[in-house]
């Protein structure tokens, strides 16, 4: 009950940042359960898909998306809530309509391997992490994250490429909300 206490109030505080209408045209469901499973191979290991209905076995899950099965996404959490996490995921069907070649103009020489991201010396220049360069979708969606850090400012002074992205992003959220 307790964990379970600490991962709503998590969550409670980092709903705070999206209006309420905002996240009603996104966000079908928030469950939070005990257990935690780390991939798809591990979900795939149990008998389900990625998008079935899967809380029974573990997790905090996100499913977000509206009545269309494309713009539909689900994650699977720890018993911990992050908000970190919760934005990345969130982030997924807010963004799903951002035109992707004016990502790649902000950044012409990216290049995404989702494979071989995990093998990385150390993070490229214009990406907030390795994973963002798994593929242009969580690059966009690990730069959202970026918004909701403490550190944001002192990141993006230091990467104008990165600096660059943000600022689409905002732009982005102004425009798809008020």
């Amino acid at each position: 009950p307790y964990m379970s206490l600490k991962a709503l109030e998590g969550l409670e505080e980092a709903l705070k940042y999206y209006p309420k209408e905002f996240l009603t045209g996104y966000l079908e469901q928030v469950e939070i359960v005990k257990s935690f499973i780390t991939s798809t191979e591990d979900i795939m290991r149990q008998g389900a898909t990625p998008y079935a209905s899967m809380t029974w076995w573990g997790g905090m899950s996100i499913s977000a998306g509206r009545d269309d099965l494309l713009q539909y996404h689900r994650a699977i959490f720890g018993t911990l809530f992050e908000a970190e996490s919760f934005h990345h995921e969130l982030a997924h069907p807010f963004t799903q309509s951002l035109p992707r070649e004016e990502w790649q103009k902000i950044h012409p020489e990216a290049t995404y391997d989702r494979k071989n991201w995990k093998a990385l010396p150390s993070v490229p220049e214009g990406f907030v992490n390795r994973y963002a360069t798994s593929s242009i979708d969580e690059d966009i969606v690990s730069t959202v994250e970026l918004l909701y850090e403490g550190d944001y400012e002192e990141q993006t002074s230091k990467d104008s490429i990165l600096k660059r992205k943000t600022e689409l992003l905002k732009d982005w959220y102004f425009k798809i909300s008020n």
